[in-house]
């Protein structure tokens, strides 16, 4: 679940999406609820007739999400009144549902599908529209005490900045995401400044960094001023957290060569720790991390119940539906 689209998709226990399709998101959070209910219905059913065995739905939600529960307990993003989504889900499914926050899920997916060295530290930054986060600590995806874990971008980095979703000013993802980079590139159109830009419309994230790449002044100092708070707060983590690698995903990261080449140098320049930087990279798991991570919370639930033998599962089969 994003804040733009919804993403279906059915995933095999080896990681490969057999199936996906993109949906706008809804406005409203009855529509959002009659939307997954029929669509995970219809997918249900077309697996069966295709002899695909589903066991399970996994949903990432951005926000707070309660595991215990399975409530959304605050999103910023998508102010939906609707907090019980698994447990609305479960009313009409009978099949285990697990919910959790979107990058966390991304996170999942990022150990258990690309982690060829067997990194057991990985801090995961989601870069879209808000900015999420989330971290993998000895081979554990770390939950924190009070379910508010690892929010990096909502952490302070320019005290009396602009104002953020989450109701605070300043925030990471007041300056860095891409709504921040889309706000700033309007303002300086406003302004009257001579820019490329003033002939994109509708702005988006991608024509302001299109417009940055080829060499628009205005452009590059938009872009320029949220890579360098995002640098400064990828600098914080590593000082923080010493991962082994640090791991790029979401919408920003389709200019992935003008973002890295923007944010490693200022981590290598404020970087604390003797020797070097921990890695950073881009996923090379696309768009499509945040329905393999959804879809690893249930192959997690299977192979941690003690009635179910992963033998009896034919891994070869796409079996996961991911939300």
């Amino acid at each position: 679940m994003g804040t733009t689209n919804l993403r279906f998709a059915v995933m095999n226990l080896k990681g490969q999406v057999v199936y996906k399709e993109i949906i706008p998101t809804p406005t409203t959070d009855r529509t959002l609820m009659n939307i997954l209910d029929t669509r995970i219905h219809q997918i249900i059913a077309d697996c069966a007739s295709r002899g695909i065995i589903v066991v399970g739905i996994g949903i990432g939600a951005p926000g707070i999400v309660n595991r215990a529960t399975g409530q959304l307990i605050y999103s910023p993003n998508m102010k939906y009144a609707t907090s019980e989504i698994r447990t609305e889900l479960m009313r009409s499914i009978d099949l285990p549902i697990e919910i959790h926050n979107i990058t966390k899920c991304m996170a999942l997916a990022e150990q258990n599908f690309d982690n060829d060295d067997g990194a057991t530290d990985i801090f995961c930054i989601s870069l879209g529209f808000g900015i999420g986060s989330a971290l993998i600590t000895h081979s554990e995806l770390y939950e924190g005490a009070n379910n508010g874990y690892t929010e990096m971008g909502h952490t302070l980095i320019k005290p009396n900045g602009p104002l953020c979703a989450c109701g605070n000013h300043g925030c990471v993802e007041a300056v860095s995401s891409i709504s921040a980079i889309i706000r700033d590139a309007k303002t300086a159109v406003d302004r009257g400044e001579e820019t490329i830009l003033k002939t994109q419309t509708p702005l988006t994230g991608k024509k302001v960094f299109d417009a940055a790449i080829a060499g628009d002044p205005v452009a590059i100092q938009v872009v320029s001023n949220a890579l360098q708070y995002l640098g400064i707060a990828i600098t914080n983590i590593t000082n923080l957290l010493d991962p082994q690698r640090i791991v790029l995903l979401g919408g920003m990261t389709n200019s992935k060569d003008y973002l890295l080449e923007k944010i490693v140098p200022i981590v290598q320049e404020n970087h604390f720790s003797v020797g070097d930087i921990p890695q950073i990279q881009v996923s090379k798991l696309g768009e499509d991390a945040g329905v393999i991570g959804a879809a690893s919370l249930i192959m997690n639930h299977i192979f941690q119940s003690a009635s179910v033998d992963p033998v009896d599962w034919q891994l070869t089969r796409p079996v996961m539906l991911a939300d």
